[in-house]
């Protein structure tokens, strides 16, 4: 075990512009060189909400440029229309998930794999409520208390 960006911080090194190329190379322990060219582009995409990332996230995100996307209701509507899910049932989502993302950027992808044949109540205890419940657990569970309260109101 090891912490990550530790481990990592010379290969970090390398991703930014200045230290591209063979005239910075670093020796790995198996002896081989290690570089990166200087033409290279990395695209990453992070979570940064994801706590156990953090160190990793503070390290990369010095040496980026960074654009954020936020979780988007027009996206869920999106994806639940072409799931086919109705209009009636996306709107109660759409209203839970308001709520959620007031207090917890959820991303809408969450409810990508949410279907017709499912029970919406045993999807948000299986597939939603589990990361909130990471979330809120330590500080504000009243919220997961609401949604939890929204979501058996809403679907009866």
């Amino acid at each position: 075990r090891t912490r990550a960006s530790q481990a990592l911080g010379e290969i970090f090194s390398l991703i930014e512009t200045k230290y591209r190329g063979e005239a910075n190379k670093i020796t790995l322990p198996n002896g081989d060189n290690f570089s990166i060219d200087e033409d290279t582009c990395f695209i990453f995409t992070m979570n940064t909400i994801d706590e156990s990332t953090e160190d990793i996230d503070d390290a990369l995100l010095g040496r980026l440029a960074c654009i954020e996307f936020k979780p988007r209701i027009e996206h869920l509507n999106s994806i639940l229309k072409d799931i086919g899910i109705d209009e009636d049932t996306i709107n109660k989502i759409i209203d839970i998930y308001n709520f959620i993302i007031e207090h917890y950027p959820l991303g809408h992808g969450y409810f990508a794999t949410y279907n017709n044949t499912m029970d919406f109540k045993m999807f948000y205890l299986t597939r939603i409520r589990p990361t909130l419940q990471n979330h809120f657990q330590a500080s504000r569970i009243e919220i997961l208390k609401q949604v939890d309260t929204m979501v058996d109101t809403i679907f009866i």
